[in-house]
């Protein structure tokens, strides 16, 4: 998802699996404007055509384009310099919060991965 400023703050939620969209967008509609987009070649497309965004949250494992290589193509650009970037990750792992950090990522949101 990928957020405005408030009201509504422009938000990008970047994730292929529907029950992860489905609950972020329904705790942060009401605050942010919501982009929901399929993959990490389509959330290039969305930031490039939304100026205003200025959160993204992306989920690691993708198809075509995953969240690494997005927060590292988003990070060489020095146009996204102050875009916030949050991933999904399971909770606990911590190579893949070293990995998602050292590519740029600001922060986690950590997803069960238990029904």
């Amino acid at each position: 998802m990928v957020f405005e400023q408030y009201p509504p703050l422009p938000g990008r939620k970047t994730d292929d699996m529907e029950p992860n969209i489905a609950v972020l967008t329904a705790a942060i509609q009401n605050e942010y404007e919501v982009f929901s987009v399929r993959g990490g070649e389509e959330a290039l497309r969305v930031l490039e055509q939304n100026p205003g965004i200025v959160a993204m949250i992306t989920d690691v494992v993708m198809p075509t384009m995953d969240g690494l290589t997005l927060i590292r193509t988003i990070r060489a650009d020095n146009k996204y310099k102050n875009l916030a970037i949050l991933a999904n990750t399971q909770c606990g792992d911590l190579q893949q919060e070293e990995q998602l950090l050292s590519v740029g990522a600001d922060d986690f949101v950590h997803i069960s991965t238990t029904a």
